[in-house]
């Protein structure tokens, strides 16, 4: 592959839109997926991949300097100068416009409405919001529940659940925390500086609770997801949906063990995602829902 489209593609950070995997869930959960709203989800994943990535390029531009000094991100496009300012400004405007050309295709207004929120908190995020704690961990969760909420009204048949919502809400704030504590570990491990975007080593304890608490509660409002009538009208064997419970709470409870170790990489999304247990989980969540449906 040519060295120019290595950087190119390093600087849209691909891996990270496996993220908006998320816009499935909704269709998922429900039972409504047919090869005509699976290419419209298809349309709607790649539409929030290009946004994802324009907002990646607009933060590296803004952080140019700090991430220069900074041993995990020095190496971005970016920073290292591999990828222009103004290659990576046409970059960014070419994304961004390439991602509403799709929007406005899907022809939904709800749709276009959540992607815009999403790019506008994205962008909000990088000038302000991801230097005031507290507010840069809600900030993550909303842009992951975002993607739940897309994926519910790009498929008009889905009726936006209140418990799903929330269960996204809470349990991504717990892995947003996650993220957080895991970088301070990071830092207190290495014995620099431990202060990051105004979290200090003596914060640690309050994320970790913080991050108990959220994905512990995130479970019991999941337990009420699958208790209301509309979710019991779905499967035929709903039971075994609870099944899931247990499951996530052994999922929940081993990465926080993880990070608090100091063994959690950087973005626990991407750890998932590469950690075996974590894929086992999911496949193992994603045939029950198949079986509680289906038998």
């Amino acid at each position: 592959m040519n060295e120019k489209l290595k950087i190119y593609i390093k600087a849209l950070r691909p891996h990270h839109w496996s993220k908006n995997i998320l816009i499935f869930l909704p269709s998922l959960t429900s039972g409504i997926i047919t090869i005509e709203k699976l290419n419209i989800l298809v349309l709607a994943f790649i539409a929030f991949s290009l946004l994802a990535s324009a907002g990646y390029l607009f933060n590296d531009l803004k952080d140019i300097e700090a991430d220069r000094s900074n041993p995990y991100k020095k190496d971005r496009p970016i920073a290292s100068g591999k990828l222009s300012t103004k290659a990576a400004i046409f970059l960014f405007s070419v994304l961004l416009l390439s991602s509403l050309i799709i929007i406005i295709s899907l022809g939904s207004l709800k749709f276009a409405i959540t992607g815009i929120i999403y790019l506008l908190l994205t962008l909000l995020y990088s000038i302000r919001l991801k230097h005031i704690i507290i507010a840069d961990i809600i900030s993550l969760s909303m842009l992951y529940t975002l993607r739940v909420i897309a994926g519910t009204v790009i498929i008009s048949s889905i009726d936006m659940s209140v418990w799903l919502l929330s269960f996204s809400a809470l349990i991504f704030l717990c892995l947003a925390t996650i993220k957080r504590v895991s970088e301070l570990k990071a830092l207190t491990n290495n014995d620099n500086e431990i202060k990051i975007r105004g979290y200090e080593s003596n914060d640690i304890i309050i994320l970790e609770t913080l991050s108990i608490v959220s994905g512990y509660i995130s479970i019991v409002v999941l337990v009420f997801h699958f208790s209301i009538e509309e979710t019991k009208a779905l499967y035929s064997q709903f039971e075994m949906l609870w099944i899931i419970c247990p499951i996530i709470l052994y999922w929940l409870t081993r990465m926080i063990l993880i990070t608090h170790r100091g063994m959690m990489h950087h973005d626990p999304v991407i750890f998932a995602l590469k950690d075996r247990i974590s894929i086992s989980v999911g496949v193992i969540i994603l045939i029950i829902i198949l079986l509680a449906k289906f038998i």
